[in-house]
């Protein structure tokens, strides 16, 4: 007979079967009466954990029909990792028949694991026989030919009128798959059928930590239940659950054992259960009587067990927090006894992992981490906690305190440990493994039933540091609990953890369940891992640098460090074609070593790579070969044949402690930042503060190391690394044949149009103060050769230079009779050097063009917009322009009080340092405050031009991100008034306007300027033509006519589709499309400019093309409209017309104004019509960084695969978009419409 009864019922069916059956005869579940059911074709697996078992059963597992509602449902679990998911049906647990006298089964490990089970379960008193049958899973359970175990039973000892019956599985196979039934062979009365696996030999296996089950009432106990089904769909692989205890919320009352085992039967008939008892179940046999665990030989088990196991390559210690003694709180010396000597006989037998399991744990973060029992003389986290890192322990899991939380490595003294860590990528988010920590790593999992508490405020904030993640409890948004307003709200918040282990490592998601949201779904709030590393550490590789070192077209030149014991020299380069690297068929170099003059521990590495391709991208790595010891991959870039550049002037990166060397780090990592395109960085010197201390070295470039290893060094020597080669053994520069070093180094490069020319301001003689007879004469050498070889711009960097406006302005070596500004400045305006960057002096300033008479000189100017401010370009200087950057690091100056006055009239900028503002430093009080402002420098050559724009970041403003504080240029115009075209869209660096001769050139720097602009024919024109941009004067001469652009918008034009800048280029094929579809266009010169940022105005052109948006488009209301081009307004119109793009809360459009990747995502997923989730989240490391307003369309362009990220798994949403994304972007959208 088959009866079918709602799922709640069971506990109550099960008496009145076992009453109304028994003595009648009529047996419940008649072995003829089975039903025969096929194997399931459901297969499900998941990504996060491996390998792909079903929970113990293996992959075929049988559907048997199970109890509930006809029709119900199916409960729905990811195919991914929880994070964004979809849907899949979840299978119910295995059941043979509707309803049982056999209640509260339990499934543990008794005995060998690979080859034994124990079973516990309940009946009326009536049934006193214990059997266990067992057959191997094939096909169909069919008990006929079933192994069968007897077992014993005793009346329970918290419900007279119930017997509790144990039994063990033994002589089983390892890692196979069985079907069992419990129950009583004379009545002919069995359970529903079961399922588990046997552990395995060796391998990987998975298993779930979860916690605090207890509930107060039914409908609390079948949350929890639930809790236990989502888990085990979420991670359906599992092999085991690891119970941290608080089953229930008093051991002693079997109504609750009833609750919680009834709703939860269907789901424990098919997993192992390990739990340990908790102090809810530490009376009266509570937790002992439920659980058929063997326990360590002569222990008690009145108030639980402690007992262990081995599961494949691990060892498992379940220890019982429920005794007490004078010497431990909450455990006995027997218990730590045979703690230490099960360890023992674990490490004896080969277990590569131990792994805790107890209740009550020393490192949690809510109310009971300042509990007497635990944070007392004799408590857990003084007395057990050391042991734990004395034996060794990997890994800790607790219970008790209700709340998620996860420990550094921690080690016997209680303090956190610091260790290598290792980064991958998980379910689409970065996860951090420890490799071989020294200590042992806690982690409590929350709670998976109701309960939960708010973190400890209590406790000393430093307690917080022992923590990797130590969050308020994620319920406490839901407020407080009605019935106590010392707890978050009951019920909201579940969470369980899902652990893989896999030879050496071990991998663990942490996942939530919000009743509030998405169907009360699991998702992933975190993950980690522990890495042992077996294998001998590969030796270290420090301080790696890159820099130019012969033709910056063709090579480069590499320094690193290494412990002594690393001989070789070895440097891979391959070009940069994928994603990845593939060094298997790199090019490789071999190098030179020495032992560091400043640092004897330590060899230093030089190495060149030559013969590579000019404009090409390369990965590289530098290290010892026979070691197998290699540094992070980087990547640098060859100097193009020709065309326009951009770099960063940036100096006195010098840094007295290590965290002000990280604050000279971030400004270098912002620079590169802000300026993406960048292709070197020249650094004007004082790279650490004493160069002799090789620690300061370690600071800088260590901190620095991730932006270092992606772009090439140009530096100069400053005075502060004046000594004992501490310059030039950390930089691979090619130094001026027979030039001394020891103080630092003078050399030169070509890069595309322009020379560079890298002073050494530590040498001194006595004609020349700072610098030597020699230096000076292969400085006119070297001009003349450059000037022969066609060198357009000629560019110096040095220290200590002339034109400052702070402290040095007035030092003897700067202004004397044989000072720089008396001696090598003049020198400078003979050899028509164009521009000269200065350090040393820490303060930012840029003079006016200098002669040689030390006098400043007036030039025509040409007023452009760019970044939506004035800039002005200085027409043939007549002498050197001077800039000192001010300093990226911590060290500023007051300006220079001491000096004539009239000096500062040489210059166009010579402020007060801006961070006077923040008062005198409390260690110097001649200093402004130390590491408040931090300055650098882009710098783009384009042709005849030479574009300036200096950032500042201030630590106090706009949580530090660089601000335009200054922006000039340098134009070069021929005699006769060459003509110059019109550049178009987009200008980073403002580069394209004209002047004079007539031309219709426009502002090509300008937002307002449009690709491929005209140009006139005319000579000596009064005015060149406004192309849509800004007005330029001309000079001199007659009127000419030019051609301007149409005030309306043209078809779309593909008239050049072979653009001479991108062959090498990671989008040259996107741009290639699109460029035929005539959205985009390129330049007069026949460039695309790639890397160049675009403007609003710009981008929504380009989109309003690429989507054919028809008619004249929405009346534009926008206060700023007079700022739009004409050519654009017809776009603008029809992109607001068509709800794609609008103004801001002020009511402007602001046409000029760069487009964030965060803007054009918005308007990209506005354009594509995507349905965006307001709920949603980010996976990108700099989430946080997105505006509120644009997480839901990142979300949803990055989701469709529309857009990706910029690697290191960011978004950059803030970052300014190039034309290259602005093309790429559009063309995935058409593609996808």
């Amino acid at each position: 007979m088959t009866l079918l009864f709602k799922k709640a019922a069971r506990p109550v069916l099960s008496l009145i079967m076992a009453v109304g059956l028994m003595g009648s005869g009529v047996p419940a579940f008649a072995e003829g009466d089975l039903p025969t059911v096929p194997p399931s074709s459901n297969e499900t697996t998941n990504p996060t954990v491996t390998p792909p078992v079903d929970n113990e059963a293996g992959n075929n597992q049988a559907t048997v029909p199970t109890e509930g509602e006809a029709g119900e449902a199916p409960v729905t679990i990811p195919t991914e990792p929880m994070g964004g998911a979809k849907d899949v049906a979840m299978n119910e647990p295995v059941a043979l028949a509707a309803s049982s006298p056999i209640t509260k089964v339990t499934v543990t490990f008794n005995g060998d694991t690979k080859t034994a089970k124990g079973f516990t379960w309940y009946t009326s008193l009536e049934s006193e026989k214990s059997d266990v049958q067992v057959v191997e899973q094939k096909g169909s359970p069919d008990f006929t030919n079933a192994q069968r175990f007897e077992g014993r039973s005793s009346v329970a000892k918290n419900s007279n009128k119930e017997r509790l019956h144990k039994a063990e599985a033994t002589g089983l196979a390892p890692d196979t798959s069985y079907y069992f039934r419990v129950g009583d062979a004379d009545l002919n009365i069995w359970s529903e059928v079961g399922t588990f696996r046997t552990a395995p030999v060796s391998g990987a296996f998975t298993f779930i930590d979860l916690t605090d089950t207890q509930a107060k009432e039914e409908d609390e106990a079948d949350l929890s239940a639930q809790t236990i089904k989502k888990a085990m769909a979420t991670i359906p692989n599992a092999n085991f659950i690891l119970h941290s205890g608080d089953i229930v919320d008093t051991g002693t009352k079997e109504e609750q054992w009833n609750w919680l085992l009834g709703h939860s039967q269907d789901s424990l008939m098919n997993i192992t259960l390990a739990p340990a008892a908790g102090n809810h179940e530490d009376k009266n046999y509570g937790y002992y009587e439920h659980f058929n665990v063997s326990e360590a030989v002569y222990s008690p088990t009145e108030k639980g067990a402690y007992y262990s196991y081995d599961y494949s390559n691990a060892h498992f210690i379940i220890m019982n927090s429920n005794e007490n003694s004078e010497e431990y709180a909450n455990f006995t010396p027997a218990q730590v006894s045979w703690l230490k000597a099960d360890v023992e006989a674990a490490r004896k037998a080969g277990a590569k992992w131990i792994i805790v399991n107890f209740h009550k744990g020393p490192y949690t973060t809510s109310n009971h981490a300042t509990d007497t029992d635990i944070m007392g003389a004799n408590g857990v986290r003084n007395k057990i906690a050391p042991i734990m890192a004395e034996l060794a322990i990997d890994f800790v899991v607790q219970g008790h305190d209700h709340i998620y939380a996860r420990s550094k490595p921690i080690n016997k003294e209680g303090k956190a440990t610091t260790a290598e860590t290792i980064t991958e990528t998980l379910n689409g988010k970065e996860i951090k493994y420890t490799v071989n920590p020294d200590g042992a790593i806690y982690m409590i999992p929350a709670t998976a039933g109701p309960k939960v508490y708010y973190k400890n405020t209590k406790i000393d904030p430093t307690y917080y540091d022992l923590f990797d993640v130590a969050d308020e409890n994620h319920a406490a948004k839901y407020g407080p609990d009605p019935s106590d307003s010392s707890r978050p709200k009951r019920s909201q918040v579940q969470n369980f953890v899902g652990i893989t282990i896999d030879g050496d490592k071990l991998t663990a998601v942490s996942y939530e369940i919000d009743q509030n949201v998405d169907g009360a779904k699991p998702y992933i709030i975190d993950q980690f891992g522990i890495v042992k590393q077996t294998a001998p550490k590969p030796v270290p590789i420090s301080k790696v640098t890159v820099t130019f070192n012969g033709d910056t077209k063709t090579a480069k030149g590499f320094t690193w460090y290494t412990p002594l014991a690393s001989s070789g020299n070895d440097l891979q380069v391959i070009e940069k074609t994928s994603s990845k690297a593939d060094f298997n068929q790199a090019t490789h170099f071999s190098g030179r070593s020495s032992i560091s003059t400043n640092s004897k521990e330590e060899r230093l590495h030089k190495a060149e790579a030559t013969g590579l391709k000019p404009d090409t991208s390369y990965y590289f790595r530098v290290g010892d070969e026979a070691l197998n010891s290699w540094s992070e991959v980087g990547t640098f870039r060859t100097a193009p044949v020709s065309g326009a550049f951009t770099f960063i002037d940036l100096t006195d990166t010098q840094a007295k402690e290590e965290d002000e060397a990280d604050l000279s780090a971030q400004t270098i990592e912002k620079a590169m930042a802000t300026i993406p395109n960048a292709n070197f960085i020249l650094h004007s010197g004082d790279i650490v503060d004493t160069g002799t201390k090789e620690e300061q070295w370690n600071w800088l470039l260590g901190h620095s190391q991730q932006s270092l290893l992606n772009i090439t060094m140009a530096p100069a020597a400053g005075n502060h690394e004046d000594k004992k080669y501490g310059y030039y053994e950390h930089f691979n520069v090619k130094e001026a044949t027979n030039s001394a070093t020891e103080t630092g180094a003078y050399y030169s490069y070509d890069y595309s149009n322009a020379h560079f020319i890298i002073m050494n301001s530590n040498e001194n003689s006595e004609e020349y103060a700072n610098f030597t007879p020699a230096q000076v004469a292969w400085l006119k050498a070297d001009v003349e050769a450059a000037r022969k070889a066609g060198a357009k711009w000629i560019i110096v960097n040095f220290h200590k230079g002339p034109y400052t406006t702070s402290n040095h302005a007035t030092d003897t070596d700067i202004m004397g009779a044989n000072g720089v500004r008396n001696k090598i400045a003049p020198i400078m305006a003979q050899l028509g050097i164009d521009f000269v960057v200065q350090g040393h002096d820490h303060i930012y300033a840029r003079s006016k063009p200098i002669n040689k008479e030390g006098k400043a000189t007036v030039a025509e100017t040409i007023t452009e917009t760019l970044n939506g401010k004035e800039i002005k370009y200085t027409v043939n200087p007549d002498g050197a322009i001077y800039m000192i950057p001010a300093t990226a690091g911590a060290k500023v100056y007051y300006k220079n009080t001491k000096i004539d006055p009239t000096y500062y009239d040489l210059f166009n900028v010579a402020d007060e340092n801006h961070a006077a503002k923040y008062g005198a430093d409390p260690s110097d009080s001649s200093r402004p405050k130390r590491g408040q402002v931090q300055n650098f420098v882009g710098i783009t050559i384009d042709g005849d031009k030479l574009t300036a724009v200096s950032y500042e970041i201030d630590q106090n403003v706009n949580d530090a991100k660089p601000y335009i504080i200054d922006q000039f240029g340098i134009k070069k115009q021929s005699k006769d008034g060459g003509t110059v075209t019109n550049p178009g869209s987009g200008s980073g660096t403002g580069s394209g306007s004209g002047s004079g001769s007539g031309s219709s050139s426009g502002s090509g720097s300008n937002s307002n300027s449009k690709p491929s602009g005209t140009t006139g024919s005319n000579t000596n024109g009064t005015t060149t033509g406004t192309t849509g941009g800004s007005t330029s004067s001309g000079s001199t001469g007659t009127n000419g006519t030019g051609t301007t652009i149409p005030t309306n918008p043209t078809a779309p034009q593909p008239t050049k589709v072979n653009f001479s800048d991108i062959a090498k280029h990671w989008a040259a094929d996107v741009i290639t499309q699109a460029a035929s579809r005539g959205f985009i266009s390129g330049y007069a010169d026949g460039t695309f400019r790639p890397d160049q940022k675009v403007n609003r105005v710009e981008f929504t052109t380009m989109l309003a093309k690429a989507l054919n948006l028809t008619g004249t488009g929405k009346s534009l209301s926008f206060k700023d409209n007079n700022n739009i081009p004409a050519w654009a307004k017809t776009y603008v119109a029809q992109a607001v017309q068509a709800g794609i793009v609008s103004g801001y809360a002020d009511q402007q459009f602001r046409p000029s104004q760069e487009i964030s990747r965060a803007e054009m995502a918005a308007l990209i997923s506005k354009a594509m019509g995507i349905q965006v989730n307001h709920a949603a989240k980010l996976p990108f490391a700099d989430a946080s960084k997105a505006p509120k307003w644009a997480v839901p369309y990142i979300a949803a362009v990055t989701e469709a695969g529309l857009v990706n990220g910029v690697g290191g798994n960011r978004f950059a949403p803030n970052q300014s978009a190039t034309r290259a994304e602005a093309a790429t972007w559009i063309m995935a959208l058409l593609q996808h419409k």
